[in-house]
């Protein structure tokens, strides 16, 4: 009888124990986030005053170059970018040169004074968590699919067999 008492007890506490921590942890734990890694949502300008989403590039690799005219490392990367872009098929590759200087002008100013002829664009608003990065250039690649395939951070040679 006191086997079965003790057997009684022991299952309550388990179950009351159990019961509990799944409801400490509903109200403790925070919100699931889930970090994407597709090729997000994102409202930008061109160099036009046209407004573009990235989804539209979907379908295409995008290639999301993120720089400022403040960024030496950045300037100087491009170069390679206009020799990488000249040579590709702009049928299946989207090159999206996303600036993140303070104001659209100054990368507007920039191209027009060095004579580039590169995609250019500014966010209309934040960067999506996938593309908010801590330092400058950082180029992401897109597959055709629109998940993310590689993410160099640095100063890239657009015209090597890596990239």
């Amino acid at each position: 009888m006191n086997m079965t008492i003790i057997v009684c007890v022991l299952a309550l506490v388990v179950s009351a124990s159990s019961f509990s921590t799944a409801e400490e942890k509903e109200i403790l734990a925070p919100p699931a986030y889930v970090q994407t890694e597709d090729l997000p949502t994102l409202n930008m300008w061109d160099e036009n005053g046209r407004i573009v989403n990235l989804q539209q590039f979907k379908g295409k690799k995008v290639i999301i170059n993120l720089w400022a005219t403040w960024c030496g490392p950045c300037l100087a990367e491009i170069p390679s970018i206009i020799k990488y872009y000249q040579k590709a098929d702009t049928s299946k590759v989207a090159l999206v040169m996303l600036s993140v200087d303070d104001s659209f002008e100054q990368p507007k100013r920039y191209f027009k004074s060095k004579k580039i002829s590169l995609p250019l664009y500014y966010s209309q608003g934040n960067l999506p968590d996938v593309l908010n990065v801590r330092s400058i250039p950082t180029t992401f690649v897109f597959d055709e699919n629109g998940k993310l395939a590689k993410k160099f951070v640095g100063t890239m040679d657009f015209t090597t067999a890596k990239f």
